[in-house]
C-alpha cells in the first residue's frame, strides 16, 4: 500500500471556509452529502422537535399554575385562620354586651361604645389581615398570570409559536445548505481528490504520494518562455516513484464543463506547476541537494510527469508534456515506467520535497 502523506487541498478549503462561516457539524465529506440528501427531512425535524417541546412545556406550565393556586388557596385559608382567631373573640364579645338586658341608660350607652369599638377593632384587623395577604399572594399572583398568559399564548396561537421558536433553527439549515451550494465546487473537487488518494493508495509502499503540496518562490521563479513570474505552486497530489516524481492534477469536471473556454485550463496549470518543480529540483535553488546515489555518467536528473486525472469526462484531444488519464488509468500509467531510483532515494527525494514545501 502506498505510503499518504497530507490532507486532500479541497478538503481544508471547505473546512476553512465552513469555519469562517460558523458551521461545525460536519466532519466529512459524507456529512455534507448526506445533509443536502436530508436537509428537507431535518426542517421537518426541527418543526416537530419544538412542537414536542412546546406541548411538553405547556403541560409543566399547567403543573406550576396548579401549584400556584393551591399555594394561593394555602396561603388564603391561612390568613383567614389567623384572622377567625383574632376576631372571634371580639364577636363574642360583642354578642354578649348585646345580649345584655339594662334598664339603666348610661350602662347601655357604655355598652354601645365598647360594642362600637370592638367592631372598629374587628375591621381594622380584618383590613389589616387583607393587607397581609395582599402583600403574601403578590408574587404568586403575578407569576401565575404569567403562566396562565403563556399556556393561553401556546393553546391558542400554536402554529406560529412553533413557527417562530423552530424559525432560527431552519435559518441555520437554510444557512448550511446556501454555504455547502456555494462550495459544491470545491466538494466535487475534494471527491475526485480523494478518489485518486484511494486509488494510488492501492499501489506498493514503494510509492510515497504528498497531498496538497505547495510552495512559494521567493524571489519569483521565471519562465522567460511564457514571461511568467511564479511565486508560488499548488499541486493536488505529488507522487515520488523509484520512476521519477509525478505532478497530478485532479478535474471532477462534467462534458459541459471540459468545453467552457472560460476555466482555467488544467494543462497550463500543471505546466507551470511542473516548469516551477524541475527548476526547484534540477536548478540552481537545489541549494540543500538530495544526495541521490552516485552515478559514473554524472549527476542524475529527477524525472518529472505531469497527469491530469479526470474523474468523469474526458477530452479526446491530447497535449503536449501532460497526459490526461482517467481514474482506471492512473495507475496503469504509473506502473509503466522503469525504475531509476532505488528505495533510499525515493526516501531522501520525498524527504527532501517536505523541507522545501510552504507550510
Amino acid at each position: 500500500m502506498a505510503i499518504v502523506s497530507g490532507q486532500i487541498g479541497s478538503l481544508k478549503s471547505i473546512k476553512t471556509s465552513l469555519k469562517e462561516r460558523g458551521i461545525s457539524r460536519f466532519d466529512s465529506i459524507g456529512d455534507m452529502i448526506r445533509f443536502n440528501e436530508n436537509y428537507e427531512l431535518e426542517k421537518q425535524r426541527a418543526i416537530l422537535k419544538t412542537e414536542k417541546a412546546l406541548i411538553s412545556e405547556t403541560e409543566a406550565l399547567k403543573v406550576v399554575s396548579s401549584n400556584y393556586q393551591k399555594s394561593l388557596s394555602d396561603l388564603t385559608a391561612k390568613n383567614k385562620a389567623q384572622l377567625d382567631a383574632k376576631i372571634q373573640p371580639i364577636q363574642r364579645k360583642c354578642e354578649s354586651l348585646e345580649s345584655r338586658s339594662n334598664n339603666n341608660s348610661v350602662t347601655q350607652a357604655i355598652n354601645w361604645v365598647f360594642i362600637e369599638l370592638l367592631k372598629i377593632l374587628e375591621s381594622g384587623l380584618v383590613s389589616i389581615f387583607g393587607l397581609i395577604l395582599t402583600h403574601r399572594t403578590r408574587k404568586i399572583e403575578k407569576q401565575l398570570i404569567e403562566t396562565d398568559e403563556r399556556i393561553l399564548e401556546n393553546t391558542l396561537n400554536t402554529k406560529t409559536v412553533i413557527h417562530n421558536r423552530s424559525l432560527p433553527e431552519i435559518k441555520a439549515l437554510d444557512h448550511t445548505k446556501k454555504v455547502i451550494k456555494e462550495l459544491n465546487p470545491l466538494i466535487a473537487g475534494a471527491l475526485g481528490e480523494n478518489l485518486v488518494e484511494k486509488e494510488i493508495a492501492k499501489l506498493s509502499d514503494e510509492y510515497i504520494l504528498i497531498n496538497d503540496y505547495t510552495v512559494h518562490f521567493d524571489p519569483p521563479i521565471y519562465n522567460k518562455k511564457e514571461n511568467d513570474r511564479i511565486y508560488s505552486i499548488q499541486i493536488d497530489h505529488l507522487l515520488i516513484s523509484k520512476a521519477g516524481i509525478f505532478i497530478i492534477e485532479t478535474k471532477n469536471w462534467s462534458k459541459n464543463t471540459i468545453e467552457n473556454s472560460d476555466l482555467r485550463s488544467p494543462v497550463k496549470q500543471i505546466q507551470r506547476s511542473s516548469y516551477a518543480l524541475f527548476v526547484l529540483l534540477n536548478g540552481n535553488r537545489n541549494k540543500l541537494g538530495i544526495n541521490l546515489n552516485w552515478h559514473h555518467w554524472g549527476v542524475k536528473q529527477f524525472p518529472i510527469r505531469n497527469v491530469v486525472v479526470m474523474i468523469n469526462e474526458k477530452p479526446k484531444e491530447k497535449f503536449k508534456f501532460v497526459q490526461i488519464k482517467t481514474l482506471k488509468e492512473l495507475n496503469k500509467y504509473v506502473n509503466y515506467f522503469d525504475p531509476v531510483f532505488k528505495d533510499s532515494e525515493v526516501k531522501r527525494m520525498h524527504k527532501h520535497l517536505l523541507s522545501l514545501q510552504t507550510p
